[in-house]
């Protein structure tokens, strides 16, 4: 099975930057940028990773750059998370109902 694409990455999953602060809080070294990312179809079935940016990769770079590199270290990781949940069967997740009869 090929790891998904970034299309039907981005069509099927939602990222959300859930941590951006200096690491560790005394004499940071870095950034931990984590990112939290769920299913569209099935927002409970999320997964969540953070990495470091060192300080000197992240100098006179914005927020938004600093949280790209972050993106760039784990997003192979989080393409194949995705990759196993969006080829799960249909009816993994779903509510079944027994039939009384």
């Amino acid at each position: 099975m090929s790891v998904i694409d970034v299309a039907t990455f981005n069509s099927n999953f939602t990222v959300v930057v859930a941590r951006y602060e200096l690491y560790p809080a005394e004499m940071p070294t870095s950034y931990c940028v984590g990112f939290t990312v769920s299913a569209n179809a099935a927002p409970s079935n999320t997964t969540y990773q953070d990495t470091r940016v060192n300080l000197a990769d992240a100098e006179g770079k914005t927020s938004e750059q600093i949280t790209a590199l972050a993106w760039e270290a784990v997003k192979n990781s989080l393409y194949a998370w995705a990759t196993g949940v969006y080829n799960r069967p249909p009816v993994l997740g779903s509510v079944f109902v027994p039939n009384t009869n």
